[in-house]
């Protein structure tokens, strides 16, 4: 055994990339970069990297990215509060940007967050 061998290198892709998206899913609220999934993993970039293009066809902090956005598009659907802002949302899911929080979102969802959140509004 070399000892710079991680640990995550002897585990099936699969599951580190189960592993990971637990983690990520537990914390969505929370910043979270690649090499602190890698720390939380005990794993290098790599393995984790291969994983979740061979398995998931995106890249670790894409599908974080993704997972958040649609934390936001349900929280926007089911707000009730007349006072809810979509920045609030956004920022409890680690949006800071609202430029590209809301190009990221258009893209995915098809309209702009505000679009959701109106449509959720009680009339």
């Amino acid at each position: 055994w070399s000892s710079d061998v991680c640990s995550s290198d002897l585990i099936p892709r699969s599951q580190l990339v189960k592993q990971a998206e637990d983690y990520m899913l537990a914390h969505l609220d929370q910043p979270i970069t690649l090499k602190d999934l890698c720390q939380a993993l005990h794993t290098s970039q790599r393995p984790l990297f291969y994983g979740f293009q061979e398995l998931l066809g995106v890249s670790p902090m894409e599908y974080l990215k993704i997972q958040r956005l649609q934390r936001v598009h349900r929280s926007l659907q089911r707000a009730t509060d007349k006072n809810t802002t979509v920045m609030a949302i956004a920022q409890q899911f680690g949006f800071w940007s609202a430029g590209h929080f809301t190009r990221d979102y258009k893209t995915m969802f098809g309209e702009r967050p505000s679009e959701t959140l109106r449509g959720s509004a009680p009339r």
